[in-house]
């Protein structure tokens, strides 16, 4: 048998199982899942797409450092005291 979901009922499972997995490997806790109603898992959608255009706009934005070599005392940066 086949089911098919709605990509709003698709966006709040998939929210709800990130979750459970955050609870579980960072925080180190079991989460009562019976307590998620529609609306924390509204909630939890808006965080999960939150999460991904933040990743998304940082992988974007990374940019080249360059860390200059130090040549003995001859480019030592003096700082005030």
């Amino acid at each position: 048998m086949r089911f098919y979901y709605s990509p709003i009922v698709i966006a709040r499972i998939n929210a709800v199982i990130y979750y459970n997995d955050q609870c579980v490997n960072s925080y180190h806790t079991l989460p009562d899942l019976s307590a998620i109603d529609t609306d924390w898992a509204d909630e939890l959608v808006k965080i999960h797409r939150q999460i991904g255009v933040s990743k998304k706009n940082d992988s974007e934005d990374e940019e080249d450092i360059k860390v200059s070599i130090l040549k003995g005392a001859s480019n030592w940066v003096e700082f005030p005291r």
